[in-house]
C-alpha cells in the first residue's frame, strides 16, 4: 500500500495552515490604520444616523428602554477579563515562532472557555429579562416588549462572546 508522488499525507493535512505572510511592513501598518480608521468612520456613522432614525421610530421612551437594555447588557464584555488581548498577543507569538501546536491549543481553549461563558450569560439573560420590568418599570406600552428585548439583545451578546477568540485571531495574525 504505497503512495504516489503526487499524493499527499493526511497526517499532513493543516499542519502549516498559517504560513508566515511576507509583506512589507509599512504597507501592512498603512493598512492596519486604514482598516481601523474605516471602522471609526462606521460606527460614527451608524451612531449619528441610526440614532437618530431609532429616536423617530420609537420615540423617547422606547429610545430609552433601547438604551437602558444595551447598558445592562453591556457589562457582558467584563468577563473578557482580557482574553481576547491575550489571544492577539499569543497568537502573533506562536505564528513568529512556528509553534501551531500551541496555537491551536491556545483557541481551542479559549473556544471552550467563551462558550461555557456564553452558555452561562444566556442562563443569566433569561433570568435577568424575566424581572426586567419589575426593576426598571415600563408604560403599560411597552410592559411586554421590554423584557423581550432585554432577552433578545443578550442572546445577541452573550452568543458573540465567542466570536471574540476569531476576532483576536485575525488581529493577532496580521
Amino acid at each position: 500500500h504505497h503512495r504516489q508522488a503526487n499524493q499527499e499525507d493526511p497526517s499532513e493535512w493543516g499542519a502549516h495552515v498559517l504560513e508566515p505572510v511576507r509583506t512589507n511592513r509599512g504597507e501592512r501598518f498603512f493598512k492596519n490604520v486604514l482598516w481601523n480608521w474605516s471602522h471609526v468612520a462606521v460606527t460614527l456613522f451608524s451612531a449619528v444616523i441610526l440614532s437618530r432614525f431609532i429616536i423617530r421610530k420609537l420615540g423617547a421612551e422606547g429610545y430609552g428602554l433601547w438604551q437602558l437594555s444595551y447598558s445592562m447588557i453591556g457589562y457582558y464584555g467584563l468577563l473578557d477579563l482580557g482574553f481576547r488581548s491575550a489571544v492577539v498577543f499569543y497568537s502573533a507569538r506562536h505564528r513568529a515562532l512556528q509553534q501551531y501546536e500551541e496555537l491551536n491549543e491556545l483557541i481551542s481553549t479559549l473556544v471552550v472557555y467563551f462558550s461555557v461563558i456564553a452558555a452561562v450569560l444566556i442562563g443569566v439573560t433569561v433570568i435577568v429579562a424575566g424581572k426586567a420590568d419589575r426593576f426598571f418599570p415600563p408604560s403599560p406600552r411597552y410592559q411586554g416588549d421590554f423584557p423581550q428585548l432585554v432577552l433578545m439583545i443578550g442572546i445577541s451578546i452573550s452568543s458573540g462572546v465567542v466570536v471574540n477568540v476569531f476576532s483576536g485571531l485575525v488581529e493577532g495574525l496580521q
